[in-house]
């Protein structure tokens, strides 16, 4: 990713309403999404739209030159072990990281999660179920650090 890119988020109008009166929260989701806690974005404003039925989509750009950024060239190894350390396990394995730009994992998760806790499935098929062949299109950018919020910058995007 270029050091300034325009990323969208999509939430709901309340969403939107809390996150322009109270500002951004790096904890809503309660450490529940792919690289923990934090403020999720993507490059794809249809991916962003998808998210929420009531939505309202928010852009920004993010200066990453001055942030401690973990990137994920794909859906390797270790981007299957984070997402199992913090799917299954909680472990946030990108603390310490103000920013992680990787592939999001199969919309499926509640059910794989909830087969390996159930014994039913393996680690190793765990991780293959979250593979998305469509990967390259389904990026998301995620502010983890409050120092990575004061890098992201509103912009106006009209809705289409």
């Amino acid at each position: 990713m270029s050091k300034k890119k325009l990323l969208f988020h999509g939430t709901t109008k309340d969403g939107k309403e809390s996150i322009e009166k109270n500002g951004i929260k790096l904890n809503v989701n309660n450490g529940l999404q792919d690289f923990g806690d934090g403020f999720y974005l993507t490059p794809n404003k249809g991916i962003a739209k998808d998210r929420k039925k009531d939505h309202a989509i928010l852009a920004y750009t993010l200066d990453t030159s001055s942030l401690k950024v973990k990137l994920y060239h794909g859906m390797t190894d270790d981007w299957k072990e984070e997402i199992f350390q913090q799917r299954i396990k909680g472990n946030d394995v990108s603390k310490g990281f103000d920013c992680v730009i990787g592939p999001m994992a199969d919309g499926r998760m509640h059910d794989l999660v909830e087969a390996y806790r159930d014994s039913i499935i393996s680690k190793d098929d765990f991780c293959s179920g979250i593979v998305n062949e469509d990967w390259k299109r389904r990026v998301q950018v995620v502010v983890k650090t409050q120092k990575g919020i004061e890098k992201l910058k509103r912009e106006e995007e009209e809705e289409k």
